[in-house]
């Protein structure tokens, strides 16, 4: 599928992307953290993906309920996340063997597993489908929605 556009949302964007892609009218770059709202219109997306950050914000259940809102019908957001199941083994790696980013594990703020994943679109569900599965041993979520 080709797209017209692309928005990327990162607080650590390094600054070597935003100039990869400074003339790139298909392409745009922000490098600030993703509030509670995404910066587009309603029905205005095809495709979200949201690859390991739902773990590291405040409001998820916000972020994952704007994305519905930002969707068009028939678009998708695809999130992948750590698994609850993860955390311990996460913290062993970067804490005691030194072999992953102790910044990144101490920033997750959330875990999740196929239900709360789920109880975040609670009262939400009319009009999306929704499929869970976990990968990497279950270690990590897939979650996907589609908006009918």
């Amino acid at each position: 599928m080709d797209y017209k556009s692309y928005l990327g949302i990162d607080p650590l964007m390094n600054r070597s992307i935003k100039d990869k892609y400074r003339n790139n009218n298909r392409v745009r770059l922000i490098a600030d953290p993703l509030k509670k709202k995404i910066p587009l219109r309603d029905n205005s997306v095809d495709c979200i993906t949201g690859f390991a950050f739902l773990e590291h914000v405040d409001n998820p259940k916000e972020l994952v309920l704007d994305s519905i809102r930002v969707m068009k019908k028939d678009g998708v957001a695809i999130f992948t996340t750590p698994s609850k199941r993860s955390k311990k083994i996460l913290e062993f790696l970067s804490y005691k063997l030194n072999l992953i980013s102790k910044r990144e594990v101490k920033e997750h703020k959330n875990y999740f597993d196929k239900k709360s994943l789920e109880s975040i679109l609670s009262g939400s569900k009319k009009g999306i489908k929704i499929h869970h599965e976990y990968f990497e041993l279950g270690l990590n979520n897939l979650f996907v929605i589609t908006k009918n």
